[in-house]
């Protein structure tokens, strides 16, 4: 029987067979009111807040971001 008080992290921790690793999403490089920059696999992403006007993620080089520039 599953409990209705599962929440998802605890779904996937249940769900999962012995030594299966869980995906990882990225390191938050940077986090304010616009976006949430992510470095994944070895690419640099910008992703739009919530209630921002852009619906999709950007992709920012490594120059620009180390200069500031997102």
């Amino acid at each position: 029987e599953i409990s209705l008080g599962l929440v998802g992290s605890e779904m996937c921790i249940r769900d999962r067979s012995s030594g299966e690793g869980i995906p990882t999403l990225g390191e938050v490089v940077h986090i304010d009111e616009k976006q949430v920059v992510m470095k994944r696999e070895n690419k640099i992403l910008s992703y739009p807040a919530p209630g921002t006007d852009r619906q999709n993620a950007l992709e920012i080089s490594a120059e620009d971001f180390k200069r500031g520039k997102i």
